[in-house]
């Protein structure tokens, strides 16, 4: 039988010994004693990293651990698309664009979506379905929304010097002026291709001198652009599936606790204090997909106007979720306004594998156009599409003492395998800064999009077992981080310190929300919880308090 686990609690002491966040050590859950091979690949993971020694997650505050999750809510445990009420506004939109392209009276566009006994031609508007009274007193006004410089920053690729760093903005594709960084031109400048064209990218390459500071100058506008030294101890935010319910189609109707846990007001300004303010050491932040659940940029583009500059000059790092590729989050329902990821990857402009040759003042395109999503398509084809290439989704790179590997589940084994291989030798290379390996990724099970074998915890069974990556995982230093189903839960599927789930971010499922932190300062390996929503059905008034705590706290003292 289990011994009792009894919670102990430390506090992080700042400012010559203020007392900060207090966080509660909560240690790994009792389990059944596992078969002993099993037990040995675990235990071979648990272990030290020389004198990096990970610890048990640690949360802020006393928050009951949510079950274990099931498969995403929505669609059951395969890919067949299942009509639910949420989905309504998308379909009903969806059917009559197809209706129109078709031009055949005699097919309704409902069946594609298995929706015709809830929605047909017999309705003549999507108004009513696409209109919720709740979401809309929700939404941000514009007073409480003003936009600050659309920047980007993302972390060079892994091939690259480790001072470089890609440094975007995105602006209207309609601006006659184009910006400038340091008086120059950007590397880069385009409209975006394929999706959300109204927009358009500027990015160049910049080196940071590592451990050091530098400003750039944005078409007038002073940016500070960090980037700690190799081999320091970093933290990084990571979260998963934001839905704050303003603007996108499935987020209007389908953010249940987006809505109801207050996130267009709450989101921005807890990584505003978390990531962007000038008291937090928080290196990074990471966005595991369904990155808003935005079909047209709309959605995106004001949450990230909500958000300050200090936040957005951090270095952010992201991976695509089935619904970036795909509104209805399946390739099943797929339509010709679905993005495909092309105007996710063009708005976070991560230096993927598309861009492993350019070097600072290269003006060719950081991306891999060659796959276009409507190729082959005719005027009466509205269902199907073609997801971006491969190379546009897979990253990797140095932070600190932290290697990040991220990838897309969208793509199929045998493309990813070989950019596996060659990220893992990197993560060999790169020793002794790099103490830990991040895998990172979206989905947590093979299912809606997902190709067979590229769920993360799949996934990392592989590369735990690639030369490279092999040496941190028979230390325990190699660890995941994914989102798809939506809650925050440590040792998901029974990953016991080794994976982490942290999509409890305003979609339904666990009903929880609150913000993952990964820190490796102080020669440790420490996963933070600060729950802001413990239970769904709790009284507003204590998720309230929970928020305005840690907000005051972290505002003031950092995390």
């Amino acid at each position: 039988r289990c011994p009792a686990r009894q919670a102990t609690t430390a506090a992080r002491r700042r400012d010559g010994g203020d007392e900060g966040c207090v966080a509660a050590v909560i240690e790994p859950p009792c389990v059944a004693a596992p078969p002993r091979a099993a037990a040995d690949a675990r235990g071979r993971r648990r272990g030290r990293v020389g004198d990096l020694e990970p610890v048990a997650q640690q949360q802020h505050g006393s928050a009951v651990q949510p079950a274990e999750p099931a498969h995403a809510p929505g669609f059951g445990s395969s890919d067949r698309f299942v009509f639910q009420a949420k989905y309504a506004c998308t379909v009903c939109l969806d059917m009559h664009a197809a209706q129109l392209a078709i031009a055949d009276p005699s097919r309704e566009t409902c069946e594609y979506f298995g929706a015709c006994a809830h929605i047909n031609l017999s309705v003549a508007s999507c108004a009513a379905l696409c209109t919720d009274e709740e979401v809309e007193q929700s939404m941000p006004r514009a007073e409480m929304v003003s936009p600050t410089l659309n920047l980007r920053v993302a972390k060079g690729l892994g091939t690259k010097p480790y001072g470089l760093m890609r440094v975007s903005i995105v602006t209207s594709a309609m601006d006659d002026e184009r910006p400038t960084l340091d008086g120059n031109p950007f590397d880069y400048s385009q409209r975006f291709r394929y999706r959300w064209t109204h927009k358009a990218l500027h990015t160049s390459l910049i080196s940071v001198a590592p451990g050091e500071r530098r400003i750039v100058d944005i078409s007038g506008a002073r940016v500070e652009i960090g980037l700690p030294a190799g081999g320091a101890g970093v933290a990084g935010v990571v979260i998963a599936d934001p839905c704050v319910a303003y603007g996108s189609i499935v987020a209007l109707v389908g953010c249940t606790y987006g809505v109801r846990f207050e996130l267009a007001r709450r989101l921005p300004a807890l990584l505003d204090a978390f990531v962007g303010s000038n008291v937090t050491d928080v290196s990074w932040w990471a966005v595991l997909g369904d990155n808003l659940y935005d079909r047209t940029g709309e959605v995106t583009e004001t949450f990230f106007n909500a958000l300050s500059v200090g936040t957005k000059s951090k270095p952010l790092m992201t991976v695509m979720g089935n619904h970036d590729y795909w509104a209805l989050g399946t390739p099943q329902v797929a339509t010709r306004w679905d993005q495909f990821g092309n105007g996710f990857m063009q708005w976070y402009a991560q230096d993927t594998m598309a861009a492993e040759r350019l070097r600072p003042g290269d003006p060719d395109p950081p991306f891999d156009f060659s796959v276009d999503p409507d190729g082959g398509r005719t005027p009466s084809m509205p269902f199907g599409g073609k997801i971006t290439a491969a190379a546009n989704s897979f990253w990797y790179n140095q932070m600190g003492n932290v290697g990040l590997i991220g990838f897309s589940g969208a793509n199929e084994h045998d493309e990813v395998v070989p950019y596996l291989y060659q990220a893992c030798a990197a993560m060999h290379d790169m020793r002794p800064e790099v103490r830990v390996v991040l895998l990172v990724g979206h989905w947590d099970v093979h299912n809606l999009g997902c190709e067979a074998e590229m769920d993360v915890p799949d996934l990392y069974e592989l590369v735990a077992s690639i030369p490279g990556c092999n040496e941190f995982a028979n230390r325990g230093a190699l660890k995941f981080f994914m989102g798809h189903t939506h809650c925050n839960v440590p040792h998901p599927h029974g990953h016991v310190n080794t994976g982490f789930m942290v999509a409890g971010q305003g979609m339904e499922g666990c009903g929880n929300f609150g913000i993952p932190v990964v820190d490796t300062t102080l020669e440790r390996l420490r996963v933070y919880y600060f729950p802001i929503v413990v239970d769904p059905e709790e009284p507003t008034s204590m998720s309230e308090e929970r928020y305005r705590s840690v907000l005051d706290c972290v505002s003031r003292k950092g995390w």
